[in-house]
């Protein structure tokens, strides 16, 4: 739980940006090719490779301010209302159990796009969960986000640049990020169990999760490059670690407040709770 944002992030000297949501200090990509999709007035599912998230807001939320988050997601990623056709809302935000209901509504997509929540192409057995892949897509993007912003970190070099913006786009120059800009690090880590210290095995690591990617959206897009990722892996060591230390943290903590809320209002659900101050929430499953 937490405040909701979007930040537009565009890198100097660099016909390149990324989009970045936050819920408090925890963070994900809002890349070209992710797919959001409203499912209810106040709830979207966020759909990353081998995540799924969930990012619901208070009932008290005005209709202006999600028309303007919709507006968004338009511009920004692949998104879609799945009730467009219906002209209703099939779930209601307030509904026992949502969490739950959505993914039964939304998963036989994902499976028909190789994607299972908590199950990306290179998970091994039990060693990372859907939690460990989230943690790491945060730290991975407040790594991409710190190169970026930081003159001179991230060059040319680092990047390949594919693909043209459809005429409508209004800058033709510029390059939307790739949701493999920062899937690519998390799928390293999740091959080798962690950030190596081993070169050789970094770069075989590197070179596998590259060659399972390549797909044209219709849209320019970025990704970094071989050298790029390796250049910048021996960073993101301690974004995981510091990640991770600081999810579990906050995970003991929206666990507490769920069981209390239980306990003290069955059956109610966090859109209607009066400790949301009109925060957003994004829950992840």
């Amino acid at each position: 739980m937490g405040h909701f944002s979007i930040n537009l992030i565009v890198k100097a000297n660099c016909p390149i940006f990324a989009t970045v949501c936050f819920v408090e200090d925890f963070q994900w990509p809002l890349a070209k090719d992710t797919v959001v999709l409203r499912m209810a007035k106040n709830t979207f599912a966020i759909i990353l490779p081998g995540l799924l998230y969930g990012l619901q807001f208070p009932s008290f939320c005005s209709e202006e301010h999600i028309n303007t988050l919709k507006e968004v997601f338009k511009k920004f990623c692949c998104y879609s209302d799945i009730n467009d056709n219906l002209g209703y809302h099939e779930l209601e935000d307030s509904e026992p159990n949502y969490w739950n209901k959505l993914k039964q509504h939304i998963e036989p997509s994902l499976v028909q796009l190789g994607q299972l929540p908590g199950l990306s192409s290179f998970r091994v057995l039990d060693q990372n969960s859907c939690f460990l892949r989230a943690s790491r897509m945060s730290a991975t993007t407040k790594l991409i986000t710190d190169i970026m912003v930081h003159s001179g970190t991230l060059t040319t070099t680092h990047i390949n640049i594919s693909g043209t913006n459809p005429p409508n786009v209004l800058h033709q120059d510029l390059a939307y990020a790739s949701t493999s800009v920062f899937s690519y690090f998390v799928d390293v880590v999740e091959l080798d169990g962690g950030v190596s210290s081993n070169y050789d095995y970094a770069v075989k690591d590197v070179e596998t999760v590259i060659s399972e990617s390549h797909h044209d959206i219709g849209f320019k897009v970025w990704n970094l490059n071989k050298v790029g990722i390796l250049a910048f892996m021996h960073s993101l060591k301690a974004f995981v670690e510091k990640e991770e230390k600081f999810l579990k943290e906050k995970k003991q903590k929206w666990e507490e407040i769920a069981a209390s809320k239980s306990v003290n209002e069955e059956g109610e659900t966090s859109t209607k709770s009066n400790k949301d101050d009109g925060k957003g929430i994004l829950i992840e499953h």
